[in-house]
């Protein structure tokens, strides 16, 4: 296992120094130094990234229980700061669920890297950003297998940093330098708000036992105060993957990345919290689970994909719907969290079908994280290929790309089925397992009629949100793909073609989507190998080339819960599919121009818009914009209202129209609180901060009398 962590790691330190090197040591224009300076690092990322698999893979396959392959490996021994101060080893550890993290982090880093080959080529930070995915791709493989918890918190750091950098990519090349500093100090700001409020609901477990071993806090008694650290560490947790009411951050920072990476921050770091979520709230470390830390999170979870899902509806920006997306998906994975810590209370220690419900609600929300692993990462990196292509990423701006790139349009739309999870694609296999998780669970309203009555709201709300969430996303990607594919260019240009790594890479993740939803048996023996170290068992699920079935036992007298996916007619459904698109290319269709009433066709004006389509939905809760000047057409931002001035940091209004727009809540709400901030900022700080000398001597003196006054105590 070390080995091959360690030529990771070597490699990986060398590509981050390799990109910035060339920037730090060559001269700004020299582009064969840039070129260098790219390939070294990517060639370096894919390699680790290989490593990555090949060591993920040997551990799926080998660990078999919750203590095989378990065993943490000291990497750097420190002694303790302190006297009666837990020492600070860098120790690493790779069990099942550490190496399915792995696994989804090493393939999605080598997609990404080889498809930058040809995304990178001709950019000219192209050094820079191949350097910084680098670091950032070593950053999230130490925070998956770190063993101690204030490496963790070390890692968390240096993942940020290394995010942060590629953050100011857009300001650095060119695009809007304001949105850009925005944009890193709010990632800055959101992440140490979100590392500070995990170490304070950290802190009582470390005390308790002395010890920052992660192995041994998770087989430990938990903390004091179960319910203080497991507020303080969802509440840091949330924040830093973007859930409601935390997601204003993400539409506002990711945009600003290279849409490159961007694929791997969102397809990838945004599910860093739910493996430290598993490991906190389901491994033990904060202490046995409890029903109602399931109930929060399943509320949270319904409220996120609802939200997110609306907005993602009503932008008007590629990059910034799939960053609602993203946030949308992470509701998903959560939902299927909540109800294994629901079903996992001690109350129901006894009732076997609720044990079986716990293991089968968190084999699906596992699945849904390699899912959305794949399926994200193929949709961004199809938005790369036509922001390269068309320069833009604007649905107004976008049309026809499936006549000037026809294999991106391909895997877009195969990347669209799959995140509204439509038959035979990966994201319905695991849709359709979370709902099995919220149905096999009924046994738990025979309980305790309080706790019963609160469990039961909890699950209708998810289960409502969940359904609502589902169905807005095929309204959005029906949206986004008829906008940008189909139709005519809304502008002029110039035939397309992807460069090969670019199709390759598209091409093998659309694949991947398809295998995964047609095969589900490739990919259930790992999960479930890797909900060993959690101390769940999964017994009644039984996965075959021919059917995917699912048997919870039940109590005495009550029926056994079954469901059966079978994969025939998924396999038929394919079938007819590609069946059909083949009588219909190979039918001789006559292309005639379209009539529209004797005058010129403008195809920027007269094609329907998305916002037609979704009008239904954001008409109820439009309002009407002030008076401003209009540019032709449907304009991309629309002015600012007077009284809300120009420092607001986060867009409070979705423009959908010249003369109508939507109220961001979560961003309107954020604006107040930092204009309060600031308000309360200036008004102390022009009291003691005044230029005056004699104030500052005065502090000085009020200083040295607290220190003399202490020191005097302390005798």
């Amino acid at each position: 296992m070390i080995e091959l962590l360690s030529v990771a790691f070597l490699l990986l330190l060398l590509g981050g120094i390799a990109g910035h090197g060339t920037r730090l040591f060559s001269r700004t224009d020299d582009d064969r130094a840039k070129t260098w300076g790219m390939r070294g690092p990517l060639t370096a990322a894919v390699a680790a990234a290989v490593a990555v698999i090949v060591l993920a893979v040997r551990q799926l396959m080998t660990c078999d229980s919750a203590t095989a392959c378990a065993r943490p490996v000291r990497v750097l021994p420190l002694s303790p700061p302190v006297a009666g101060v837990s020492a600070l080893d860098l120790t690493l550890r790779v069990d099942a669920t550490a190496a399915l993290f792995l696994l989804l982090v090493g393939v999605c880093g080598a997609c990404i890297a080889v498809y930058s080959f040809g995304w990178l080529r001709d950019d000219p930070l192209r050094n820079r950003v191949a350097g910084s995915f680098s670091l950032f791709l070593l950053a999230m493989i130490l925070v998956v297998v770190v063993n101690n918890v204030f490496w963790l918190f070390v890692t968390l750091e240096l993942m940020t940093f290394c995010s942060g950098d590629l953050v100011r990519y857009r300001g650095a090349s060119g695009g809007p330098v304001a949105a850009s500093r925005t944009a890193v100090r709010t990632y800055l700001i959101v992440s140490h708000i979100s590392l500070i409020s995990l170490v304070v609901g950290v802190l009582p477990i470390v005390v308790r036992h002395a010890t920052l071993d992660m192995s041994a806090l998770s087989v430990s008694s938990g903390s004091p105060v179960p319910g203080f650290s497991f507020g303080f560490i969802l509440l840091g947790l949330a924040i830093r993957a973007g859930v409601t009411p935390f997601h204003f951050w993400v539409p506002t920072v990711h945009p600003q990345l290279p849409t490159n990476t961007h694929a791997m921050v969102s397809a990838v770091m945004l599910k860093i919290p739910v493996y430290l979520m598993l490991r906190f709230f389901v491994g033990g470390i904060v202490g046995p689970a409890q029903w109602w830390w399931g109930a929060v999170i399943l509320v949270l979870a319904g409220l996120t994909a609802v939200v997110t899902v609306f907005y993602a509806m009503l932008t008007s920006d590629l990059k910034v719907a799939l960053a609602y997306h993203s946030v949308e998906n992470i509701g998903i994975i959560l939902a299927g969290l909540g109800l294994a810590l629901l079903f996992s209370d001690h109350r129901f220690v006894g009732v076997p079908a609720l044990r079986d419900a716990a293991a089968l609600a968190l084999l699906a929300s596992l699945y849904h994280v390699v899912n959305h692993g794949l399926f994200k990462s193929l949709l961004f990196l199809c938005v790369g290929s036509i922001e390269r292509h068309a320069d833009t990423v604007r649905l107004r701006r976008l049309g026809g790309l499936c006549h000037t790139l026809p294999w991106t349009a391909f895997s877009f739309l195969v990347g669209a089925a799959a995140i509204a999870e439509l038959p035979a694609l990966n994201g319905f296999v695991s849709g359709w397992l979370t709902l099995q998780a919220l149905f096999s669970g009924r046994q738990v309203y025979h309980r305790q009629a309080p706790v019963a009555l609160f469990i039961m709201s909890a699950v209708i709300v998810a289960l409502v949100a969940l359904g609502l969430a589902i169905g807005a996303t095929g309204l959005a990607f029906v949206k986004m793909a008829g906008q940008s594919l189909l139709g005519e260019p809304r502008g002029p240009r110039a035939p397309g073609r992807e460069p090969w790594s670019m199709r390759t890479i598209m091409t093998a993740l659309a694949g991947s989507c398809l295998l995964l939803g047609l095969q589900p048996w490739l990919l259930v023996p790992w999960l479930s190998a890797a909900l060993a170290p959690l101390h769940q068992h999964m017994s009644g699920l039984v996965a075959t080339p021919a059917r995917l079935a699912i048997s919870i036992p039940a109590a005495e007298g009550a029926p056994q819960y079954q469901a059966t996916l079978p994969i025939l007619p998924l396999l038929l459904l394919v079938g007819s599919a590609i069946g059909l698109t083949v009588l219909l290319r190979a039918w001789r269709w006559t292309r005639r121009p379209v009539w529209v009433g004797g005058t010129a066709l403008d195809p920027s004006t007269m094609q329907y818009s998305g916002n037609a389509l979704s009008a239904l939905l954001w008409e109820p809760m439009s309002r009407w914009r002030q008076p401003g000047p209009v540019a032709p057409g449907i304009p991309d931002a629309l002015p600012a209202r007077e009284d809300r001035g120009s420092a607001a940091p986060y867009q409070e209004d979705l423009p959908l129209s010249p003369r109508r727009s939507v109220l961001e809540l979560a961003n309107y709400s954020y604006n107040r609180l930092v204009s309060r901030i600031v308000a309360v900022s200036d008004r102390f700080g022009n009291r003691f901060q005044n230029g005056d000398v004699r104030s500052y001597l005065l502090y000085m003196l009020v200083i040295v009398l607290l220190v003399l006054t202490l020191l005097a105590v302390a005798r």
